[in-house]
C-alpha cells in the first residue's frame, strides 16, 4: 500500500524541516569549527604554550568536529536525494526490492530508501 497523498505532504514538511536543521547545523560547525577566529586562538595558544598535549587534545577536537561535520553533510544528502525522489515518484519504494516502504519507517526516518528487510540484509 503506497503512502496517501497527506501522509506524502506530512513527509515532505518533515524532511524539509530536516534539511534546514543540518544546513543550519553544518553552518554552525563550520563557523565554531573551522571559522578563522578559532584557528588563530588555538594558533596563538600553540605558539604560547607549545606543549604538546594541548596540541594534541586540539588536534583531536578538530578531528571529532570534522567527523561531525561530514556526517551532518552525508545526512543532508540523504534527506535532498528524498526530496528528489519525492518529486520523481520514486519516493516511498524500496531501492532494494522495489516495495512499498510502510509509512511508519518513512514517518521515523523520512530519509530512508529501503524497507526494513533490505536494511537488515546490509
Amino acid at each position: 500500500m503506497s503512502i496517501s497523498e497527506e501522509q506524502r505532504i506530512y513527509l515532505r514538511g518533515k524532511l524539509l524541516q530536516e534539511r534546514e536543521r543540518y544546513r543550519s547545523r553544518i553552518e554552525y560547525l563550520r563557523e565554531e569549527s573551522f571559522g578563522q577566529d578559532r584557528t588563530a586562538t588555538i594558533q596563538e595558544l600553540a605558539d604560547y604554550d607549545n606543549h604538546p598535549a594541548d596540541q594534541g587534545s586540539e588536534t583531536y577536537e578538530r578531528e571529532s568536529d570534522l567527523g561531525l561535520l561530514l556526517e551532518a553533510r552525508d545526512h543532508l544528502k540523504s534527506l535532498e536525494e528524498a526530496l528528489v525522489r519525492m518529486q520523481d515518484g520514486q519516493y516511498g519504494h524500496c531501492s532494494g526490492c522495489g516495495r512499498d516502504i510502510p509509512f511508519e519507517r518513512l514517518s521515523s526516518r523520512p530519509e530512508t530508501d529501503v524497507c526494513v528487510e533490505c536494511a537488515s540484509q546490509d
